[in-house]
């Protein structure tokens, strides 16, 4: 199930546009463990390796004040803004801090939009 959306499409017994997705990149030093990663769809897991999604520390969703468009960008980003993080399915870690705080500061666009101002949805 997708940590953010909570989308949980399947194909039979296969999952249908979810991804393991790593906070701190392989590329960067991440380690293939746990706490450095998260279940993402497709679109979600874009977002964040782009940028325009992260957490805070209190595994708060952030989203870029950068994201702009016109169709289906409130019910695919905006809406989430300052939601907490869906919780990992049992026994699973939670993120790591340093890996969240290395993504914050080396992939985020930030500032994050306030969470007020994102509400409405």
């Amino acid at each position: 199930m997708c940590a953010i959306c909570g989308y949980d499409a399947r194909l039979g017994n296969t999952d249908l546009g979810l991804d393991a997705a790593h906070i701190k990149w392989h590329a960067a030093g991440g380690p293939d463990t746990p706490n450095n990663g998260m279940a993402l769809c497709s679109f979600h897991h874009l977002a964040f390796d782009r940028g325009a999604l992260s957490l805070n520390d209190d595994l708060r969703i952030l989203v870029s004040k950068d994201v702009h468009g016109q169709n289906h960008i409130e019910q695919l980003l905006l809406r989430y803004s300052g939601q907490p993080l869906r919780e990992p399915q049992h026994g699973e870690p939670f993120p790591e801090e340093t890996y969240l705080e290395w993504h914050r500061h080396e992939m985020f666009w930030a500032p994050a939009r306030s969470f007020a101002a994102s509400a409405s949805g």
